[in-house]
């Protein structure tokens, strides 16, 4: 047996040679594997002081062993493993030390042969921090008689160290004994922190599922409880012009909610009796006009917009008007430094780590909460083009048409912040309290915010100085409403409080927009004629759109709803949609072809229509405006 001692110089490297130990593989080294780091040399003797401190790598030459290595299978050979190995002579220690030379025992791994040349003999020292305290002693190869005497001068320490790890047995029995006691008096709590990690993967994967109305419910509570300034002011400013019930009424309101009776059928006499009461001057045409434009804009997604100057009357009609229909309102009042969407939706503040929600998001929470009910919820943007309404309503206004697309599965829904911030989100806030709790989820928004069915949004413009141009997009996306100059009749007791015990539901239409109109049915006769009359007069910016289709599939739907001939809703359908395009210079040729299109539809039945067109042309402004 031979074993080398920690620390042992060796005088010679015959020594280190034709000896058999076991070593752990600190790396692999070479190109192509072809040898493996065993251990260290540290150069001693009279010549150490000039070669420094160093440590010179030694490679070994694999002994390969049933039980150790399959000889085919060189992957084996991995970092930390250990294995028996031989050191053989083979490459020369390079005479002057020189940084990474060493004392190498070069091999190829396929075939376990040895390369190279014999070594210079050099006195050096083995590094036992590395290998070394991992050997044991194993059967040597057979050597000559002075190999035995030096076995033999060895065996006293050999015994020594036995001896020393008979004793690290008996500690290590009783260390095993120790850590077992120990196991079991932590079992419990092992137990009781897998249950925990069970109850917080399945919480995570609940609040994955979460849908929109989950959320809403979840921050009902501070919606109820916690009014921002903003919505003061709001109410405050609607309370004073009589718009909205006191806070009792309202209370009402939701406790009768459950009582409402879903109509099938409107008497358009109702609304103008009230519109009557209020001392609003509205014709019964332009009253069923809006009542219309409410209809299709819950059914479509497209907006109602009240044009007209300031005191008309389009502020407390669009207020009014949702009411005497059944549903919810409430009133944004847009502010001239709005300039992107946050003003409007909100935006995330990472200084706090929440997202400050806009009032529109409550709005769309408000609507989600009356959905159950079957009722409309209105949001009036006040002014709304005293700040440029592309810039801050543009993903509103996509992301409510999309909600109302049929036999689609929608994605509808205003991108708040990343699926990635919401979940760090609600990981620190269940990190906070043990578990997302009711109290403090209104803080975190679902990442996407969907927007409700039974959302319709509406708005006032005014046409002066301080308000900017209505766009093409904005245009196409809505219904107008034209108001002159109506006023409220003084003497005239007001019913703005009182409410009515009915609503419209908002799914009224959805099983029958999506229908093809019968080809015997008469609007199909005077779409076609009004779009090749169009097309024939060469009027600028004149084009019904898909979105005029689409509205005048309703159209049947709404007159059995009203009790109205359909004949009589398209015109209104047709200056709702395609009048507000009528805006171009005031020349002779514009004039011509104005004059032109005007007969043609009046020719075709479209009296109305073609009313408004000769009413523009009286002007003698620079421009032709319908608005």
């Amino acid at each position: 047996m031979t074993q080398v001692q920690r620390n042992t110089p060796i005088q010679n490297v015959d020594d280190l040679t034709n000896q058999t130990f076991v070593g752990q593989v600190l790396a692999k080294a070479g190109s192509g594997e072809r040898r493996f780091l065993i251990g260290s040399l540290k150069p001693i003797g009279p010549r150490s002081g000039q070669l420094g401190n160093r440590n010179f790598k030694i490679y070994g030459r694999l002994v390969a062993s049933p039980k150790a290595l399959d000889i085919n299978s060189i992957g084996d050979l991995e970092t930390n493993s250990v294995w028996e190995f031989r050191l053989e002579r083979q490459k020369p220690i390079a005479s002057d030390y020189k940084t990474g030379a060493g004392l190498g025992f070069e091999i190829d791994l396929r075939t376990l042969r040895r390369t190279g040349v014999k070594f210079t003999q050099r006195e050096v020292e083995v590094g036992n921090d590395g290998w070394l305290k991992l050997l044991e002693a194993l059967k040597s190869k057979p050597t000559s008689e002075g190999s035995t005497s030096a076995s033999k001068a060895v065996e006293p320490k050999k015994k020594e160290s036995q001896g020393n790890i008979e004793a690290l047995n008996t500690q290590i029995a009783d260390l095993k004994s120790q850590l077992k006691v120990s196991q079991e008096s932590l079992s419990t709590k092992e137990e009781s922190r897998q249950r925990l990690e069970e109850q917080i993967e399945d919480y995570k994967q609940q609040v994955a599922n979460l849908d929109v109305s989950h959320s809403s419910i979840l921050i009902e509570k501070r919606l109820l409880e916690q009014e921002s300034a903003t919505q003061r002011a709001i109410i405050e400013e609607a309370r004073t012009l009589g718009f909205v019930n006191t806070a009792g009424k309202n209370t009402r309101e939701n406790d009768d909610a459950s009582q409402l009776s879903l109509l099938e059928q409107l008497d358009l006499r109702l609304i103008e009796k009230k519109a009557s009461e209020l001392g609003m001057n509205l014709t019964s045409n332009e009253i069923r006009r809006i009542v219309v434009a409410y209809l299709i804009a819950g059914a479509t997604g497209q907006q109602v917009l009240f044009a007209g100057p300031p005191g008309s009357g389009k502020s407390t009609a669009s207020v009014q008007f949702p009411k005497w229909l059944g549903m919810s309102v409430n009133v944004i009042p847009v502010r001239p430094g709005w300039l992107d969407s946050s003003d409007l939706i909100g935006y995330f503040d990472s200084r706090v780590g929440h997202f400050e929600q806009g009032p529109f998001v409550d709005e769309v929470i408000r609507a989600q909460q009356v959905l159950s009910q079957q009722r409309f919820h209105v949001v009036v943007l006040d002014e709304m083009n005293i700040a440029r309404i592309e810039n801050y309503a543009a993903d509103v206004l996509s992301q409510l048409e999309k909600a109302h697309q049929l036999n689609v599965e929608s994605d509808s829904g205003i991108r708040l912040y990343s699926p990635e911030t919401y979940e760090r989100l609600r990981l620190i806030e269940a990190g906070k309290k043990g578990r997302v709790s009711v109290e403090n989820e209104h803080r975190i928004l679902p990442a996407k915010l969907p927007i409700p069915k039974n959302l319709i949004v509406s708005g006032t413009l005014n046409h002066d100085r301080t308000t900017h141009a209505i766009s093409p997009k904005v245009k196409d996306r809505s219904l107008f409403i034209k108001f002159e100059s109506h006023g409220i009749e003084l003497g005239v007791e007001s019913v703005a409080g009182e409410v009515d015990n009915f609503a419209i539901p908002f799914t009224l239409f959805d099983r029958k927009k999506g229908k093809a109109l019968n080809r015997d049915n008469p609007l199909i006769g005077k779409w076609n004629s009004l779009g090749a009359a169009i097309l024939k007069s060469g009027v600028p910016n004149i084009q019904p759109s898909f979105r005029v289709a689409e509205a005048v599939r309703l159209l049947p739907a709404l007159s059995e709803f009203l009790e109205v001939e359909v004949e009589i809703l398209f015109e209104d359908l047709l200056l709702m949609k395609l009048a507000p395009w009528i805006d171009f210079e005031n020349d002779a040729t514009n004039r011509k072809q104005v004059q032109d299109f005007s007969s043609q539809i009046s020719e075709l039945g479209f009296s109305n229509l073609s009313s408004q067109l000769n009413s523009v042309l009286q002007t003698t402004a620079g421009r032709f405006s319908f608005l």
